[in-house]
């Protein structure tokens, strides 16, 4: 992911094409409860005041009682890849709330919030 991110495996068109397609995969996961907006750009560029958000794209995979997510989260100020991984859970649930996407959204929280300036 990390990679993609950067640019710097295949081409750079493919990594923005990659970028694009994940973009907001998994926001109910490590994304949770980071400032995204998926429309800060197109707003500034219509006259809007930006607003301090952050990009993510990621990926997400599943089985019963495991969840996995990897995802690039970044702005002007911060850039890190996060890879999540959960097992054994005895929450064998499918929704967005199930203990395993919610750990991954606690995750994804406090790694913003060590990381953020």
């Amino acid at each position: 992911m990390e990679r993609i991110w950067r640019k710097d495996i295949l081409t750079e068109s493919f990594c923005e094409e990659m970028l694009r397609m994940m973009a907001g995969v998994g926001t109910e996961r490590a994304g949770r409860w980071l400032p995204i907006n998926p429309y800060a750009a197109e707003m500034v560029a219509h006259g809007y005041p930006p607003e301090k958000t952050v990009q993510f794209a990621g990926k997400t995979g599943s089985l019963v009682g495991v969840r996995g997510q990897v995802a690039a989260v970044w702005n002007d100020d911060l850039a890190y890849v996060v890879a999540i991984m959960t097992d054994g859970s005895r929450d064998l649930s499918w929704g967005v709330d199930s203990e395993g996407s919610l750990f991954a959204a606690q995750l994804g929280r406090l790694l913003y919030e060590s990381l953020a300036p």
